[in-house]
């Protein structure tokens, strides 16, 4: 193996720096829901409780886990996206290792460089959030890496990993076992037994607590539930158009070089055993498309896991386009590193956090969530309770309190709800009696995609006309296109 020249390492350095100053806008901005989801989970684990049992959540555990991690070192609850950099950082790493040894140095550069700036990316919340997707990237990468090295078992263990992470990176680990069935049928086993640890591991640790029937009903049946509601419903209309109007040329006006780059790259490439770098490169690429898109749901933060193989399709290209000429090559490098940003630069240099919040993710409340969770937090004893009817569980993280069901977002009530849900979560909610209960006029926060979805919003809001008063001034506004609503429970006099 050639030994890389120090100029090399300057460049892997200046990468990674040029990373971190990408990230940097994202650094200050409040928890998205997905983050306050896993936070809040994360926080259960740390107080003695149990995920899906205590607080429910269709997502696979490592993410809580992977948080409850962070948590140890820091009580600030944007400190994950510390911990999301240090992955991103570690992907690029394993994407300079995992490209073919014969590539040219500016080739192998320009895997991490694609990586590190599309990782970056400001689109919605793709681009600075610890979301489930980063640390897909992160265990198939490492997957992949150890798959060129014929570590089979570590391949699977990777993969196996991502699983638990999130399961749409299926398609992309069956990928990488057919890849290694034809290799040699054992190196498939090798892979299959990897691949079992991890969820092995999760399913002792649940059933020794007592959890595994609300694990396998919330990481599974109700993941499923997920992955067809679009269909479902039709709501892969809308989403569909919402990719062909905003989103798609969103990521078009500063990602279209790097798909060029791809592209060149991954032209003329044919099914060939023997070329297994870039079978391993369409394979992988092709299946990530695929999980990405699976339950037709298309937010910008989804193609994360498709960006590890562009990265190699992009080094791919390089290698092809340039070769080994030594100028050509690292000019490419820095324009492609340097074109989203100029493209972009306010966002990433200029735009005030609250501006930048705005910009990402209108109308979804990021810095409208402080100040109510800051009320509530000075408002209530840490024993009492709150509850949002919407799906905003960074509520509960800032505020410092427990939700008062076992429901920390209301979109199993409102999309996909059982027939009695909402009616058991009505009464649960009379029982618990939460000091607070915040509404969320967001429509995508709620949902509701149902007659009974219909109802459940109904109750909830009987039930604030008869116990509870409105916190602000005038009258709510239930219309209003990003609000929170907040309520407090009215104490009967003795």
């Amino acid at each position: 193996m050639r030994r890389a020249p120090r100029w090399v390492f300057a460049a892997l350095t200046a990468l990674a720096l040029w990373h971190i100053a990408l990230k940097r806008h994202g650094l200050a901005l409040p928890l998205i829901i997905d983050e306050g989801e896993y936070s809040y989970e994360a926080r259960l684990l740390a107080q003695g409780g149990l995920p899906y049992r205590d607080a429910h959540s269709p997502k696979p555990p490592l993410i809580f886990f992977l948080y409850r991690l962070c948590y140890a070192f820091s009580d600030r609850p944007e400190s994950v996206r510390l911990l999301a950099l240090a992955f991103s950082l570690a992907t690029m790493a394993l994407l300079f290792k995992a490209s073919p040894s014969d590539w040219s140095w500016a080739a192998r550069l320009a895997a991490p460089a694609a990586f590190g700036t599309l990782s970056a990316y400001p689109a919605g919340s793709l681009g600075f959030a610890a979301n489930t997707e980063l640390f897909v990237a992160f265990f198939m990468t490492a997957a992949a890496f150890c798959l060129r090295r014929s570590w089979t078992a570590a391949a699977g263990a990777a993969a196996g990993a991502a699983l638990m992470t999130k399961p749409t990176c299926l398609w992309s680990v069956a990928a990488f076992g057919a890849l290694c069935f034809m290799s040699q049928r054992r190196a498939l086993l090798r892979f299959i037994a990897g691949a079992c640890v991890a969820p092995l591991m999760f399913v002792s640790y649940f059933a020794a607590r007592g959890g595994l029937g609300a694990f396998w009903q919330d990481a599974l049946r109700r993941n499923l539930d997920y992955a067809v509601v679009a269909a479902a419903t039709g709501a892969w209309r809308s989403q569909l158009g919402w990719l062909a109007g905003v989103l798609a040329p969103l990521l078009i006006k500063g990602g279209w070089p790097f798909a060029v780059l791809a592209t060149a790259g991954l032209w003329g490439v044919k099914a060939d055993r023997r070329r297994r770098d870039e079978l391993l490169i369409v394979l992988w690429l092709g299946t990530a498309l695929a999980g990405l898109m699976t339950g037709l749901f298309f937010f910008p933060h989804y193609f994360l896991q498709a960006l590890p193989p562009l990265a190699l399709a992009c080094g791919l290209g390089v290698e092809r386009l340039v070769g080994h000429r030594k100028t050509w090559g690292p000019a490419l490098l820095v324009g492609l590193s340097l074109y989203p940003a100029l493209v972009f630069a306010r966002i990433y240099f200029f735009d005030a956090p609250e501006v930048a919040a705005k910009k990402l993710l209108y109308p979804n409340p990021l810095f409208e969530s402080l100040p109510v969770a800051d009320y509530i937090r000075k408002h209530s004893r840490p024993q009492e309770t709150m509850y949002v009817f919407g799906s905003e569980p960074q509520l509960y993280v800032y505020a410092q309190r427990q939700a008062a069901t076992a429901h920390i977002t209301v979109l199993p009530l409102t999309m996909f709800p059982e027939p009695g849900a909402g009616a058991q979560e009505l009464a649960a909610l009379e029982a618990s009696s939460p000091e607070f209960i915040v509404y969320c006029t967001q429509p995508g926060s709620t949902l509701i995609a149902s007659r009974l979805g219909e109802a459940f919003r109904d109750g909830v809001r009987e039930l604030l006309a008869r116990r509870y008063r409105f916190v602000g001034p005038g009258r709510p506004d239930w219309g209003a296109e990003a609000g929170l609503l907040l309520f407090e429970r009215v104490h009967e006099r003795r």
